[in-house]
């Protein structure tokens, strides 16, 4: 890593935003895993959204993403994804994208810009969310932890003794 992981407050993986619009919501991939979450919340609030669960945990999202080698190493990840409640057409039209992307697009050909039918908009105010949150973590000072239980916070302890400033 560029900054050691001692030194590293957090990490915010955002590369499944998708460009359907805005959102009430937003996808929190692992959900339950850091106090990062305690902080999105706040901010999700202030927006008047929350935060919902990924709905195939199955397919192990959070263990084979960009961000795992940081959470194994006890680095505090946020792994967020768009939301499905559409402010234009609701949870039916979000889960019909989700659906059409992941049938048609994933990991295809066919997952590149498209100027007609991208919505931007959400991207945004997913971006500027995750923004809020990293502002926050930097101006405060917050060195956000793993939850109890979790198997990455032994690491984030032996990083981050209950001394350190």
């Amino acid at each position: 890593p560029v900054v050691p992981l001692d030194r590293t407050v957090a990490v915010f993986n955002l590369d499944a935003l998708a460009p359907v619009g805005r959102a009430r919501d937003l996808t929190v991939v692992g959900r339950g895993s850091s106090q990062l979450e305690d902080a999105l919340k706040d901010v999700l609030d202030q927006q008047g959204r929350h935060a919902e669960a990924e709905d195939n945990t199955a397919a192990g999202y959070y263990f084979r993403s960009d961000h795992f080698n940081f959470a194994k190493a006890g680095v505090p990840a946020l792994y967020i994804d768009s939301g499905i409640d559409l402010v234009s057409g609701g949870k039916a039209a979000g889960q019909a994208a989700g659906k059409d992307y992941t049938e048609q697009r994933y990991h295809k050909p066919g997952d590149q810009y498209d100027a007609a039918t991208w919505k931007l908009d959400g991207i945004v105010q997913d971006l500027s969310t995750v923004y809020t949150v990293g502002e926050r973590l930097a101006a405060n000072g917050t060195w956000p932890n793993w939850y109890e239980g979790n198997p990455f916070k032994a690491a984030r302890d032996r990083q981050r003794p209950a001394t350190a400033p």
